[in-house]
């Protein structure tokens, strides 16, 4: 019997108005890095409560991020 694979979830990065990237939490609050390199991807449904603590940041698809 063969499994079927897991259908692509998309990962994306979020973006600030500053040109930070979304770089994970630090003691309870959302962390910015001007290093793209420091990126945290999210799948889409884990992006809402920054993007609504940050409203005016995007997503960025980590396939063009990259």
């Amino acid at each position: 019997m063969k499994r079927k694979p897991l259908p692509y979830r998309p990962e994306f990065v979020i973006v600030n108005k500053r040109g930070q990237v979304f770089s994970g939490m630090k003691q309870g609050y959302y962390d910015w890095s001007d290093d793209w390199s420091e990126a945290k991807p999210l799948y889409r449904e884990n992006t809402q409560y920054v993007l609504e603590e940050h409203p005016h940041s995007e997503l960025i698809d980590l396939k063009e991020f990259k």
